[in-house]
């Protein structure tokens, strides 16, 4: 049925965000993850993202990784013209952004690409539109280059349709804009949820998608329930559309979901082990754990595949920690628990990626590591990486000396443009790291002391700073804290000189500041 609201939804400004799983370092990780080598990022490659909406994505994978050249494609004017006024603001010089359609774009004009990826658009478009994106998929990825592809998926994305299908009905015996009628019918519903609606009570699983969609933008909303050609898709269809264009599947951008045994409840894992081949197996996991969306790396098999000479691609992988050693967690979160990484060995690992970048067969050849079986501790280091304080990296870590560290800016000039329009009421922002080459996630406050750290007067800025935003230090959780102006300002004094003594030397090794020019 065509959506009478559907051109409208695909007007409206979608919302901004950074999907750093979509960073050529995490494809290639989640590659190595399955025996898999993917392209070479040391020298220049081509990366093309389908759907790039505000551009943010894309830019700051640009800037992070300079070395490759960036195209982002968008039918929205307003969003092209958004993403190139972000690339302009932080002087971002590898990166060109195009409007345009993609069953109507001019092919000829763009490279072949290493890496192709789309967040948000593979099962939000008519069948036509996946058409096109297939073709263009077929036609532009290199051999040996990755496919990351996201989409609503069977079995789970059939409780979204049954809301879906309420939204459309609804919407259409309404009047005024989409946003407004997607709130009010919202509210509905959260009515229906509190008082006990069979519906949510006796589908546990609709609740939960019910309250992602209830608590995010509305223009997310209008956008998931208003889409055109929204169609949630079976793997076993995905997997047979990409095999029709050369790919093979490769594994999940979700790093857990590429550990079998730790993403699967216990009592299904050896029925999911036995599936015959790696497609049933991920339609077994899908079913089992009524799966409703998912993240696929796919890749085009190269003409003369190169394996580095240890043998298992997962050994030449560069490993970094993005948060200093005393925020590390000696647990992760796995399906069905939590999983312990505490011992001597998780231990030594932080201690040695403190302030270095170091591959994990340099890790498995560090002699206080020596007796520790490989395979454990290989497996070990995975399982590390699940939450991502432990990754993958594109480079070496940045040295800059101890003392240098009073004397800092931010780097590179995205981080700064990014950092001035942030409003600090949102927990975190993600930034530019050419060491991660996928970004950086900073807390609010460490946000803040970022912006802060080349003022004259940083504590009296960041103070004028809070009270712009209505965040306040005297007052936490009701209770009073501090009893004067002052007493705040001391407060941000020290919070300022454990920032600068433990976690700057952190975010400069990342690439994220560096030393100030003394003639500016």
């Amino acid at each position: 049925m065509h959506n009478p609201d559907g051109g409208i939804a695909e007007n409206l400004d979608y919302v901004g965000g950074v999907y750093a799983e979509m960073s050529p370092v995490r494809l290639n990780y989640v590659g190595a993850l399955n025996g898999a080598v993917g392209p070479c990022l040391d020298s220049g490659f081509d990366y093309c993202e389908l759907g790039c909406g505000l551009g943010d994505t894309t830019n700051l994978l640009a800037a992070s990784l300079p070395a490759g050249r960036f195209v982002g494609i968008d039918l929205s004017a307003t969003h092209i013209a958004a993403a190139q006024s972000q690339a302009a603001a932080g002087r971002i010089a590898n990166v060109r952004f195009i409007d345009a359609d993609v069953a109507q774009l001019d092919a000829d004009s763009l490279p072949d690409f290493d890496f192709i990826t789309m967040h948000g658009l593979y099962s939000w478009v008519p069948e036509p539109v996946r058409a096109s994106i297939d073709a263009f998929i077929r036609r532009k990825l290199k051999p040996g280059g990755m496919l990351h592809v996201s989409y609503n998926a069977q079995p789970g994305a059939n409780n979204l349709a049954t809301l879906r299908r309420y939204y459309l009905d609804r919407a259409a015996r309404m009047s005024g804009g989409l946003l407004e009628r997607a709130g009010t019918i919202t509210e509905e519903l959260e009515s229906l949820r509190r008082a006990g609606a069979p519906l949510f009570r006796e589908n546990p699983a609709a609740a939960r998608l019910f309250e992602i969609i209830r608590d995010n933008d509305r223009r997310y909303l209008v956008h998931e329930m208003f889409a055109d050609g929204w169609q949630p898709l079976a793997f076993s269809e995905a997997h047979a559309r990409f095999a029709a264009c050369g790919l093979q599947f490769v594994g999940d951008s979700e790093i857990m979901e590429n550990l079998v045994e730790h993403c699967t409840l216990a009592d299904f894992t050896p029925l999911i082990l036995a599936a015959p081949d790696r497609c049933q197996q991920e339609s077994l996991k899908d079913l089992v754990h009524n799966r409703s969306f998912r993240r696929d790396v796919y890749q085009r098999p190269a003409s003369s595949p190169s394996r580095p000479a240890g043998g298992d691609p997962f050994d030449s992988v560069l490993l970094c920690t993005t948060r200093p050693r005393t925020d590390l967690r000696d647990q992760v979160n796995v399906t069905g628990g939590t999983l312990s990484l505490a011992g001597a060995w998780f231990d030594r690992v932080r201690e040695l990626l403190e302030f270095r970048v170091l591959s994990v067969a340099e890790i498995l050849a560090d002699p206080v590591l020596r007796g520790c079986p490989r395979d454990d501790l290989r497996n070990g280091l995975k399982l590390a990486s699940i939450d991502g304080a432990i990754g993958p990296a594109a480079q070496r870590e940045i040295s800059i000396s101890a003392a240098s560290t009073s004397q800092m800016t931010v780097v590179p000039p995205l981080n700064r443009a990014l950092l001035e329009r942030f409003d600090f009421q949102r927990e975190q922002l993600m930034l530019a790291s050419p060491v991660t080459g996928r970004g950086v996630n900073v807390g609010r406050m460490d946000a803040m002391l970022l912006a802060a750290v080349d003022q004259r007067s940083p504590e009296s800025w960041i103070q004028q700073r809070l009270r712009q935003c209505g965040i306040s230090l005297k007052k936490v959780g009701g209770q009073e804290l501090l009893q004067s102006d002052a007493d705040e300002l001391a407060a941000l004094h020290t919070i300022r000189d454990v920032f600068r003594d433990q976690r700057l030397p952190k975010l400069a090794s990342l690439g994220l500041v560096g030393p100030a020019d003394p003639a500016g």
